[in-house]
């Protein structure tokens, strides 16, 4: 997708608050490496941190994260998403 979309959908997005989800269609179609990109522009340098309880479960559960690669780690966080949405 050319930059200049993504553009015209944040100034159009901007500009009315009821047109963000004309930015969010554009954001869908973008790819993971520059959907990756935006989340860290937007972010800058704040992080991204996530507290476990303290068990032994939590200790594999960080193992298993930290060895996904890009593709899986979106997954499951796109999968965690999805069932916090479901359950509030």
């Amino acid at each position: 997708m050319e930059n200049t979309k993504l553009w015209s959908a944040l100034v159009a997005a901007s500009s009315n608050r009821h047109q963000v989800k004309d930015l969010f269609q554009v954001v869908d179609q973008l790819s993971l490496d520059d959907k990756a990109a935006l989340v860290k522009h937007l972010m800058g340098n704040a992080g991204l941190n996530i507290g476990f309880g303290n068990n032994q479960i939590s200790g594999s559960v960080i193992a298993q994260i930290n060895m996904m690669d890009k593709a899986a780690l979106g997954e499951t966080l796109q999968a965690i998403a999805c069932r916090i949405a479901t359950e509030t």
